[in-house]
């Protein structure tokens, strides 16, 4: 898919999408809509928060098992799929282990549904990496996916930095189900998990005092604004995150502090809040270590193997097809 159509591709479902969210009782906004160029800065500035773990954690994992992870792939090349790939940094402890494994042919393809993440990761590890063909992707994952459904290189998709619990349960089974439609035997994926732990440290993980976390919430209704032609005054809301034990999620919303009604141009529009209503706008599930092993084999993928980081945090789990 070339980058224009992706871009119109993706404001046609950017006001669909907030059409029937805003529209709906409760109100919700999906995640993925947090990331466009400015939504990346700010998430940039998330990851190397003091309190927010997720990050430091997994990259720890893959500096010390990229060997592992990467060796099997030495002969016979790889096509290097990355769901989501953000600002390129855990993609170099991967390409650089490649290179020095000499794995020829070598194929990088980062696959996010903000063209501008494509093109400034594409773009920076092309410098580094002028021996490596990359093939950008801008498409939501299951497009992206459904492109390389014909490509008989073996391929590594990884999927870092728990965006698996951005989904709810149903979701994670119909989008593991289809990147397994997608490989052929003897592909693999590495799938960042969060695991459960204690409350404070999630909800101070999700609602820093720094306040980066909200000004990353009100950036969607920022974008609405600047996209879609919206009126939301965001001194108007507040933001709100909180652990939900029934449902093993972090769960973040924005509130509005009073009756107000917002019209959005470009949807002809106008949709009313009470005081102290929520537009729900992320799930962030959080998993025990049965649960991963639980959902690998309900999807039909081998564990290979699974690593921590030495704090029990965080799990990257190795599946085969």
């Amino acid at each position: 898919m070339r980058m224009e159509e992706a871009e119109r591709t993706s404001l046609r479902e950017f006001t669909e999408d907030i059409r029937i969210g805003l529209s709906a009782t409760p109100k919700k906004i999906p995640s993925k809509y947090f990331y466009d160029a400015r939504g990346d800065k700010i998430f940039e500035k998330i990851t190397h928060l003091p309190t927010y773990y997720v990050t430091r954690s997994e990259t720890e994992i893959l500096r010390r098992n990229a060997k592992k992870i990467l060796e099997p792939f030495a002969d016979g090349g790889c096509n290097l799929v990355e769901l989501g790939p953000g600002d390129g940094q855990k993609t170099r402890i991967f390409l650089n282990e490649l290179v020095r494994l000499r794995t020829i042919p070598l194929t990088y393809t980062p696959i996010d549904i903000s063209r501008s993440v494509v093109r400034k990761v594409s773009a920076s590890l092309l410098r580094e990496f002028s021996q490596i063909d990359i093939r950008g992707l801008a498409a939501d994952f299951s497009a992206g996916l459904h492109a390389l459904k014909n490509d008989r290189q073996r391929k590594l998709v990884l999927f870092l930095g728990s965006s698996i619990g951005n989904m709810n349960g149903r979701e994670t089974l119909s989008f593991l189900k289809k990147l397994r439609a997608t490989l052929r035997t003897g592909d693999r994926v590495l799938i960042g998990f969060d695991l459960k732990k204690e409350i404070g440290l999630l909800e101070r993980a999700y609602d820093d005092p720094e306040g980066v976390t909200r000004e990353f919430n009100f950036n969607l209704l920022r974008r609405i604004n600047r996209e879609l032609g919206g009126s939301f005054n965001v001194s108007h809301f507040r933001h709100h995150a909180c652990y939900n034990p029934i449902l093993g999620a972090m769960e973040s919303y924005v509130v509005s502090a009073k009756v107000q009604r917002v019209r959005i141009r470009a949807l002809k529009q106008t949709f009313s809040f009470d005081a102290w209503e929520p537009i729900h706008t992320e799930y962030s599930f959080k998993y025990s270590e049965a649960q991963i092993y639980s959902l690998s084999r309900s999807v039909g993928f081998k564990t290979v193997a699974r690593f921590t980081d030495r704090r029990g945090y965080f799990l990257s789990a190795l599946w085969e097809v």
